[in-house]
């Protein structure tokens, strides 16, 4: 198994020394284990040349043969790791993590007592393979998404604000922006979209008071309740906000549709398929109920 091992990461990494590396081993290790090999098959795996190494026509034909094998086996391990009981991991964004599944939790560990989860509250992109995901939201726009993946919600955006800050400023129109500090985030940045379709205002030609801009929409939300300024998001991120009346949607009927929205990605290779198909019919039926 070890000379398998050596061969398989030695032809995916070009080298003996980087897979030496990747083995937590010597390269005169990897050196004599893949030797070990070609005396046993009677062939020349590789032809080693200074600083050079090239996989031989054969090398490649087995390395073909040998990979899905590792690849069982390498799952297999990961099955028997993780069945001594049910452990999930999710990875979401962390503003829904925070504004839209902790209010959730405990409807969540109700649905799946004993179930031992793993939240990871992150956008950037990760692997569900190598990373030992096993489903993960992201907000991606509809061209982007792939086959399989699950579509949670594309509810459209809206303008919130604080009740008193509505007041102070007399917001009763799109063009009463002009007056007031636009909350701007990486998540929703469609202030200049919004603004050439409902108040017809082109970028560059109106001036604007200066904004704030947030690369967490948690920041921005929080500015929002706090009267610093308009916020652009979808309802369920600020549920808790409007029915304590600490925000309040701002031109209710006038929405923005990115052609967005947030999606669900199941691992295929997850050691606990059963689980991760119940985990996502809850996620879908708590987004569309």
């Amino acid at each position: 198994m070890k000379a398998l091992l050596a061969f398989e990461a030695a032809v995916r990494l070009g080298s003996f020394i980087n897979a030496a590396e990747s083995l937590h081993v010597t390269p005169g290790a990897v050196s004599q284990q893949i030797k070990k090999l070609e005396e046993e098959l009677g062939v020349m795996l590789f032809y080693r040349e200074i600083r050079k190494l090239t996989v031989t026509e054969t090398g490649q034909k087995y390395y073909r043969l040998i990979l899905p094998a590792l690849e069982q086996i390498r799952s297999a391990g990961e099955k028997i790791r993780y069945s001594a009981h049910h452990q999930l991991t999710i990875s979401m964004p962390p503003g829904l993590a925070a504004k839209w599944f902790s209010p959730r939790m405990s409807d969540f560990v109700r649905a799946f007592p004993g179930l031992d989860l793993h939240l990871n509250a992150t956008a950037a992109l990760v692997s569900l393979e190598t990373d030992n995901v096993d489903l993960a939201v992201r907000y991606c726009s509809h061209t982007q998404a792939q086959p399989g993946w699950i579509r949670l919600t594309d509810a459209p955006c809206r303008l919130f604000c604080h009740p008193d800050y509505a007041a102070r400023f007399a917001l009763n129109s799109p063009s009463d922006l002009t007056n007031v500090t636009l909350l701007h985030t990486t998540l929703y940045p469609y202030w200049d979209a919004w603004l050439r379709q409902h108040a017809g205002i082109e970028p560059g030609e109106t001036p604007l008071p200066g904004g704030l801009h947030f690369d967490q929409i948690l920041l921005a939300i929080d500015a929002a309740k706090h009267q610093q300024g308009v916020l652009i998001a979808n309802d369920f991120l600020v549920e808790d906000e409007l029915a304590q009346q600490t925000l309040q949607p701002l031109f209710s009927d006038l929405t923005w549709q990115p052609g967005k929205g947030f999606y669900l990605l199941r691992n295929r290779h997850s050691a606990d398929p059963a689980m991760v198909s119940e985990v996502s019919d809850w996620l879908h039926h708590s987004f569309t109920h």
